[in-house]
């Protein structure tokens, strides 16, 4: 659809008698709860001035409103106002305030900062009044209201003008976005295709918000068999033994073979009968014989050979491990830390396993070194990457894509294989590169070893702009973590997993609920703000006589391997933790539980955000490569790997609105 921004700009004409709840202006009329004086009255929020706002008394159920003289259809409302809990609503003066749609709900956290937000009705409502609610006891102050509406006269560019004086109302079903520019994904339930984002609801075999992704959905038919005939049904022929319209069921074992459609055998193997070939028959021997007899049989055969196989993996181990013996008298300290290339790389691989065994915890590694080369990646002006993100996404291109990426252990890892340093890892493979971890300083007594899991990750204007760690599991590890943040100057912890998930733990507690000493760490809780999908904490963290101030971000909507529900809301908590930055800071450490799915994507949104801003072009895979030659496994999923291109689409194409909670003083 095509829109203008309606800026409305209000001349005060002053009455003989003025009212504290409703003010009369040119066209409309305008309201507030409480305090209508001429420097503070509702006014105040046409005149374009950051200095002079609409302020209501202190106390409950405060608001802010405007009445138009005429039926608008409201897109989107643009507010500048300071923090508290508010709802935006649109509703009709004719019908009743139930009636009223609520365009959104905005937590701001510090009453004192001011923000700007963004608020999008979806879909887009018919009104002629807006409602600007604070829903807990405080003072409502608003400082600029602009409101965007439909143009006359117009629809979007897949419909004809609208006639005589009609007003534009909704895109057709299978478009959305402003303009109606955008085909709504093929996988959308038709007329579940929200207008304005793309958001529908997925029919059998797609995933994602937009339904953009596809199943394994012709897992089990021929290669002949596209996703689309799949998902209509029409996934012919299946493989031997399957049956169905999507070839999603398994005829019966003992079927010589069966009707793809239905399942029907049509000839059973030897010694079964029946309809479904499960009746037993033509031998006198009970079952229990054969199945003995074959694996007596098995185990005789392949006995000989798995004892061969050990045998010679175990001298090849012993081979191996020796070469990559580190040489003793070079000090861990010594040289400048190897910076990566993306033309050749080694790739390090090892047992699989989810956790270390504590019982076992000096479990041999199988290193064995391969090779590889880069992919063909280069830059991508903003514009051709959405254009392709689009594409990509209708033809669940990321799948493949994300196979062919280098992963695994690429660069040495000594360290953490050491026997004293074992114990701090959580997870079995994954570990911080020699020639990137963090060192840590001694600082005596029982604290006085220097590995942590915690691997520095290059920015775009620092050498060391992140630190990518794995979460602090034990008592051990959380006074490292602390050691970590004091020496390396940290203010900013993002933390991207909550304490447990579906009943397991994730991460330990780091930090008090009021005051704790994690060592020679005294760290108090100064602020905590709790809100929907995060939460906020300013630490003040002491050793000794000196003090430092280190802030906490958690975000708590992101489940482990899993993608985030709300592109916007990321988005928009990735801006809050960009809030005040200095030059001068530390590096900003990010974790998970691992520190690698959540903790990579996070790092290479911000990264690519802020490359793609300055430079005009993005390149994702190279990103991701480069990522992993400093943090292994980064970008754990191909849903995560999808959901990055996904949200740099989000954030270069609607980075005004979709950064909605914008803070713009300091905690």
């Amino acid at each position: 659809m095509d829109f203008q921004w309606v800026i409305f700009e209000v001349f005060v004409i002053l009455l003989t008698h003025i009212s504290k709840e409703v003010l009369s202006f040119v066209g409309n009329n305008v309201s507030q709860s409480s305090g209508s004086s001429i420097q503070n009255g509702p006014e105040s929020a046409f005149d374009n001035s950051d200095d002079t706002c609409a302020v209501t008394n202190y106390g409950a159920g405060n608001y802010w409103r405007i009445q138009f003289n005429q039926t608008l259809t409201v897109k989107s409302v643009e507010l500048r106002l300071k923090g508290g809990n508010y709802t935006i609503e649109v509703g009709n003066s004719l019908k009743k305030v139930s009636d009223r749609h609520v365009c959104a709900s905005e937590h701001l956290p510090f009453p004192s900062s001011k923000y700007t937000v963004n608020v999008r009705c979806k879909p887009a409502v018919r009104g002629d009044i807006i409602n600007i609610k604070r829903v807990d006891t405080g003072t409502l102050i608003l400082c600029d209201f602009k409101l965007r509406v439909c143009e006359l006269g117009s629809q979007g560019k897949p419909c004809p003008m609208c006639t005589s004086d009609s007003t534009c109302r909704h895109c057709d079903q299978s478009h959305y976005g402003d303009s109606c520019e955008h085909n709504c994904f093929p996988g959308c339930v038709p007329g579940s295709c929200d207008e304005l984002t793309g958001e529908c609801n997925c029919t059998t075999g797609f995933t994602g918000t937009h339904c953009q992704f596809l199943g394994d959905v012709c897992a089990n038919c021929f290669s002949s068999c596209l996703e689309y005939e799949a998902l209509l049904g029409n996934c012919t022929p299946c493989q031997n033994s399957i049956y169905g319209n999507r070839c999603d069921k398994e005829c019966s074992h003992n079927c010589e073979s069966c009707d793809i459609r239905n399942g029907t055998c049509y000839k059973c193997q030897q010694n079964f009968k029946g309809k479904n070939c499960k009746d037993h028959v033509g031998s006198n021997k009970d079952p229990t014989f054969w199945v003995l007899f074959t694996f007596g049989f098995l185990l005789l055969i392949t006995t000989p050979i798995l004892v061969n196989r050990f045998y010679k993996r175990f001298q090849c181990c012993k081979t191996i491990q020796a070469y990559f013996e580190p040489p003793t008298n070079l000090s861990e300290h010594d040289g400048e830390r190897t910076r990566f290339s993306l033309s050749s790389s080694r790739v390090i691989l090892e047992p699989e396993g989810d956790r270390r065994n504590s019982n076992d915890p000096y479990n041999q590694a199988i290193q064995v070194v391969v090779t590889f080369n880069s992919l063909n990646a280069k830059p991508q002006p903003i514009e051709q990457f959405v254009k392709e993100t689009h594409q990509k996404m209708m033809t669940n291109e990321f799948r493949s894509e994300f196979k062919v990426l280098p992963n695994g252990l690429m660069n040495l890892h000594t360290e953490a294989l050491k026997r004293e340093n074992i114990t701090k890892n959580r997870f079995k493979k994954i570990y911080p590169y020699d020639a990137n971890r963090v060192i840590l300083m001694s600082s005596g007594g029982s604290y006085s070893g220097d590995y942590i899991n915690a691997s520095y990750i290059q920015g775009v204007y620092k050498e060391d702009a992140y630190i990518a760690a794995q979460g602090p599991f034990t008592e051990q590890t959380i006074v490292d973590f602390w050691r970590m943040v004091w020496q390396v100057k940290s203010r900013r912890i993002v933390m991207l997993t909550c304490l447990t998930e579906d009943s397991k733990e994730k991460c330990m507690q780091y930090w008090p609920d009021d005051v704790g000493e994690y060592g020679p760490f005294h760290v108090i809780i100064q602020k905590r703000e709790v809100f929907d999908k995060f939460t906020i904490r300013k630490f003040i963290v002491r050793k000794g006589e000196e003090t430092k101030r280190v802030n906490h971000y958690q975000f708590t909507v992101w489940p482990d391997t899993k993608v985030p529900e709300s592109l916007e809301g990321l988005l928009c908590f990735r801006n809050l933790t960009k809030n005040s930055l200095r030059s001068d800071e530390g590096p900003m450490i990010v974790h998970g539980s691992a520190g690698i799915g959540r903790t990579g994507t996070f790092i290479a949104l911000d990264y690519l955000l802020e490359k793609g801003f300055k430079e005009g072009s993005v390149d994702v895979k190279t990103c991701v490569i480069s990522l992993r030659q400093q943090r292994p496994f980064a970008i754990q999923s191909v849903d995560q790997y999808a959901f990055l291109h996904d949200a740099l689409v989000e954030g270069f194409t609607n980075i005004s609105w979709n950064c909605a909670l914008h803070v713009l003083d300091e905690m």
